[in-house]
């Protein structure tokens, strides 16, 4: 089984969530049942538990990438509603960053009240969306349990008698192991807002598991489903 990163627009704490279950499946005597992939358009400093594929700089080749190698029985983890949506019908579970959870059905009408929400903005019906929503810690909570939760299915599923080729998925292509650190210097991917910039959380962006308390001080990232302002 693998685990799919669109990496470009990821937090840089969310990734460590990752690496550390990563590193630890790795060191499993009996050897490892899945591998990390991380799928970028931009160099990024990784472990040696995750692999790293590095693609061509435009629009949707992270997300195309991701969409050739991933089978049925993977998880993905993206903030692009479309993506989700199509890695869905192939049988991925696939997951936010603020640990939606996301099957067909599930992406499918998320992406259907984004489309209608987006249509009334156009007409002037509706106000338009904030390009930033609160991020912090209890999204980070979320996710992580909703990660933990998917991934032990997925690995049960995968040792039953029925399960175990239906969650082996397809075979990738042997990516760059390891990447050079990034030329930024900065271990953060896909903040939306400049260096010392801090919100007060008030309250739940649409779609987010929770927001974090009031007076909390959190990154600014928009929210699953429109990669529009992430870092290339």
């Amino acid at each position: 089984m693998t685990l799919w990163a669109d990496a470009d627009s990821l937090q840089a704490e969310l990734r460590r969530v990752l690496e550390k279950r990563s590193a630890k499946e790795m060191a499993r005597p009996e050897g490892p049942r899945f591998n990390l992939i991380y799928v970028a358009s931009r160099r990024l400093a990784v472990p040696p538990s995750v692999e790293f594929i590095l693609v061509e700089t435009g629009h949707d080749a992270a997300d195309r990438r991701i969409e050739a190698g991933a089978g049925a029985g993977d998880i993905a983890i993206t903030r692009d509603l479309p993506l989700a949506e199509r890695l869905a019908a192939k049988g991925l579970i696939v997951l936010n960053d603020r640990g939606d959870c996301f099957a067909l059905d599930t992406a499918r009408e998320r992406r259907s009240l984004r489309d209608e929400a987006q249509a009334l903005r156009a007409l002037g019906v509706a106000p338009e969306s904030p390009r930033r929503r609160t991020w912090g810690a209890r999204e980070l909570k979320a996710f992580s349990d909703a990660f933990d939760r998917e991934l032990q299915k997925r690995l049960r599923a995968a040792d039953g008698p029925e399960g175990a080729s239906a969650a082996r998925g397809a075979e990738p292509e042997r990516p760059v192991q390891g990447g050079a650190e990034d030329p930024g210097g900065t271990d953060a991917a896909g903040s939306a807002v400049g260096e010392g910039d801090t919100v007060d959380a008030a309250g739940s962006a649409a779609g987010a598991i929770g927001a974090a308390g009031a007076g909390d001080r959190v990154e600014a990232v928009d929210v699953a489903g429109d990669k529009s302002d992430a870092p290339d």
